[in-house]
């Protein structure tokens, strides 16, 4: 099997949006999949996105996702709200994303 590597833009696609990446990270959870990690800003609010590969992992919940992560090293703080949905990255590829809101409105 291949790896698979969710690819990501960081093109903005909407001129309205106050959105701006603050740092990207690509780690191996295991031989054939990554996980990309974005921390982000918004509206004053700091989210961390995690963009995880679909293939094979299709019918887990946000619960069980957040578990398959732990179980491959990645360090998630799951008391702060989050947000799972699906999307394909820009080559096509089916992927989770699962998004936490990690620091309130500055506001």
């Amino acid at each position: 099997m291949k790896t698979l590597i969710p690819m990501i833009s960081n093109k903005k696609e909407n001129l309205w949006d106050d959105s701006r990446v603050i740092s990207t990270q690509t780690i191996p959870i295991n031989q054939d999949r990554h996980v990309i990690i974005q921390k982000w800003k918004e509206s004053g609010y700091t989210f961390l996105t995690y963009f995880i590969p679909k293939q094979g992992l299709e019918l887990l919940n946000k619960d069980l996702l957040i578990h398959f992560l732990a179980d491959g090293g990645i360090d998630l703080d799951v008391k702060h709200p989050s947000n799972l949905d699906s999307f394909s990255d820009t080559n096509g590829l089916e992927c989770w994303r699962l998004t936490f809101t990690i620091s309130d409105s500055e506001d």
